[in-house]
């Protein structure tokens, strides 16, 4: 793909581009085991991390985002810790 059709989905891309949204993508999923984490003292938790994910869709990335860091957190979790899972997640 042409540094062209990322520009078009608002992405600025370089070398380390898809190690820093795998990272992004880790430390967000990082963060909601450590909340659902019975035996740690975390209870809430706010990840700041870039890239960002929350304009990513299933099939494409966009908006500066890779992945859909939130959702894939959230999948993680739910298959961790069963589909009944009843934390909140907040994006914006």
């Amino acid at each position: 793909m042409t540094l062209a059709y990322y520009e078009g989905l608002s992405l600025y891309i370089n070398p380390n581009s898809p190690l820093c949204a795998r990272l992004s993508a880790g430390g967000v999923i990082e963060t909601a085991l450590a909340v659902m984490d019975d035996t740690s003292n975390i209870r809430n938790a706010f990840a700041i991390v870039r890239p960002p994910g929350h304009h990513a869709e299933p099939n494409e990335h966009m908006g500066f985002c890779f992945f859909n860091n939130v959702s894939v957190a959230a999948r993680v979790v739910q298959q961790r810790f069963g589909r009944g899972v009843k934390q909140v997640i907040v994006d914006w």
